[in-house]
């Protein structure tokens, strides 16, 4: 951890602190008893998906953010007097991180435990919220999409590629029967 060689240790042991106790959190505002949460926090910061995102920062942090959502969400339905705020800065944690799937089903989850626990009166509140959140992140992501031009990102996609990646709905079914539509895929090439 100390390593000189290994600089970036310690930000991932971070993350993976800060997606415990985002767990932990979530699960006591969702009434869990400490030692259920406990468990819970122990099992999101060890599972596969938070663990396989070691190799990738932005999914990390999008993991490390994502439960303190949640526990955001479900504190603004229940009445909590910041709770909106808390909403707001997890929002603005998670959209910073870069992942946009992270930010996207950790805001509906939010809205949907706000639902739950306060009703329709808690959307206006978990709703301004997000908002709030998104307008902070926009101090970072608004020179990020001005230099977007400029990445890789930017660049056209070539015809070949466009073709081997692009989604097709009609071939939708090839993700539980493979090779449907298209046929059996050939032999590895060489």
């Amino acid at each position: 951890l100390v390593a000189p060689g290994a600089p970036l240790d310690a930000l991932l042991v971070a993350y993976l602190l800060l997606a415990a106790l985002g767990a932990y959190a979530a699960a006591r505002a969702l009434e869990a008893a400490p030692a259920a949460a406990a468990a819970a926090a122990l099992g999101y910061a060890g599972s596969g998906y938070v663990l396989s995102s070691l190799g990738n920062l932005p999914f990390l942090a999008g993991a490390a953010s994502l439960p303190w959502l949640l526990a955001a969400g479900a504190r603004v339905g229940q009445g909590a007097r910041l709770g909106a705020a808390g909403l707001a800065a997890a929002a603005a944690a998670t959209a910073v991180s870069g992942d946009v799937h992270a930010l996207a089903v950790g805001g509906l989850l939010a809205l949907a435990l706000s639902l739950q626990a306060g009703g329709r009166a808690a959307l206006p509140r978990a709703a301004a919220g997000l908002l709030v959140g998104a307008l902070l992140s926009a101090a970072q992501l608004v020179p990020s999409w001005a230099f977007l031009p400029l990445t890789v990102r930017g660049d056209a996609l070539p015809e070949a590629m466009r073709t081997q990646w692009a989604l097709s709905a009609w071939r939708l079914p090839e993700l539980v029967a493979p090779g449907f539509f298209g046929g059996r895929p050939g032999g590895p090439a060489a």
